[in-house]
């Protein structure tokens, strides 16, 4: 059996080797996988668990949701190799 160790590494390694961005470490634990997007391999990261992290550093909930969609998400839509956000069925 992989750990999960193991197994982040192994995606961090996948990610480094394909140039694909990473959000700050801190927003390691909302990484969950990766993906071919428009012929790129790209980070995927779940959307609400980089909220809740974010707003741990910015302070209220609705204010770290109005500076995600406000700087983060404008911020990484300019590069082909960006993160994509997703929300999981289980936050909806």
């Amino acid at each position: 059996m992989t750990s999960i160790k193991n197994h982040n590494q192994k995606l961090l390694k996948i990610l480094y080797v394909s140039e694909a961005i990473l959000l700050d470490s801190k927003y390691r634990r909302a990484l969950i996988g990766y993906s071919d997007f428009n012929g790129h391999i790209v980070s995927v990261y779940d959307k609400d668990m980089c909220i809740n992290i974010l707003s741990s550093d910015i302070g209220p909930y609705e204010s770290a949701i109005e500076f995600f969609h406000n700087k983060v998400l404008p911020y990484y839509s300019k590069n082909p190799n960006s993160p994509v956000f997703v929300r999981l069925k289980k936050n909806i």
